[in-house]
C-alpha cells in the first residue's frame, strides 16, 4: 500500500536534501548528497538502531542498493542512517516511487519524486560523485572498519562449488545456480586465516580459509596457496582458493 504524503526537496550548507513526510507528520525518510561527506545519506526517522544489523537497503524501480547503516543511529534526526554512494539509477528509483529497509521495518513504496525534483536531486549526487573519492563498497565495511582483505576465489570439487569473496560480502555457486548468491556474512580473521559466517537458503553457512601452500584442487595440476574448509548446515566440503 502507497503511502499518502508530499515530497519536499531544499538545499542548505550540507547539501541537498529530499524528504518525505505523511501528512501532518514529520519527516518519515530523508535523503541527502553532501560534497563534504562525499556520500548520499538515508535516514528513516522514528527507526531505532539495532547493534546486529549493519545493512541499509534503499530502492525503486526494481533495483536495490546496499547502504552501511551506523549502529550508533542518527540523534538529529531521530532515527537511524544508512551510507553509500550514489547509484547511477538514482533517479529512476525516485521517480518509480522509492523504499527503504532495515532489520524488520520496511518504508514504502512511497508515491513518486515529482520529475523535476527527481531530475534535479539526482544531478546533485551525481555532481558529489563525480568530484569526490567514491568511499568504499558496503561490502568492505563491518562495524565502522574498513576490511582490508584481498578479493578471493574459491572452489571446490565433490560436488563442485565456487565462491567469490569481496570483503564480507560471498557470492556461493553451483552449477546448478551458475550465476551464484549473494551472502552478507560476518567477516572474522584469526591469525593467519579468515572465517566467513552467515545463512544460505536457511542453513547455516561457514567458510574457514587459512594459508596452505600447494593445496590441490583434486581435478588439476594447479597449486593454490590458500585451503578453504566449508560448512553449510550438516554438510562440510573442501576446496582451495587464491587471490583475484
Amino acid at each position: 500500500m502507497v503511502v499518502v504524503g508530499k515530497w519536499d526537496l531544499r538545499n542548505d550548507v550540507e547539501g541537498a536534501i529530499l524528504s518525505f513526510a505523511a501528512a501532518g507528520n514529520a519527516p518519515m525518510l530523508r535523503l541527502q548528497c553532501t560534497a563534504a561527506q562525499r556520500l548520499l545519506l538515508v535516514n528513516l526517522s522514528g527507526v531505532p538502531p539495532l547493534a546486529s544489523e549493519e545493512r541499509l537497503s534503499f530502492g525503486g524501480d526494481g533495483e536495490v542498493v546496499a547502504l552501511v547503516a551506523d549502529a550508533r543511529g542518527n540523534a538529529a534526526h531521530r532515527g537511524v542512517r544508512g551510507s553509500g554512494a550514489p547509484p547511477a539509477a538514482l533517479e529512476a528509483m525516485l521517480r518509480a516511487g522509492p523504499g527503504a529497509s532495515y532489520g524488520a521495518t520496511a518504508i514504502g513504496p512511497l508515491p513518486p519524486v515529482p520529475a523535476d525534483e527527481a531530475r534535479r536531486f539526482a544531478a546533485a549526487c551525481q555532481a558529489v560523485s563525480a568530484r569526490s573519492v567514491p568511499p568504499p563498497s558496503p561490502c568492505r565495511e563491518q562495524d565502522g572498519k574498513t576490511i582490508a582483505e584481498p578479493a578471493v576465489r574459491a572452489t571446490g570439487t565433490e560436488p563442485f562449488w565456487g565462491a567469490d569473496i569481496d570483503g564480507r560480502c560471498v557470492t556461493y555457486s553451483t552449477p546448478e545456480k551458475p550465476a551464484g548468491v549473494r551472502l552478507w556474512t560476518r567477516f572474522s580473521r584469526s591469525g593467519a586465516g579468515a572465517s566467513y559466517t552467515g545463512f544460505l537458503d536457511g542453513k547455516s553457512f561457514r567458510m574457514n580459509i587459512r594459508l596452505e601452500a600447494n593445496c590441490s584442487d583434486g581435478m588439476s595440476d594447479r597449486r593454490y596457496p590458500l585451503a578453504v574448509r566449508l560448512r553449510i548446515g550438516g554438510e562440510t566440503r573442501r576446496g582451495c582458493a587464491a587471490p583475484r
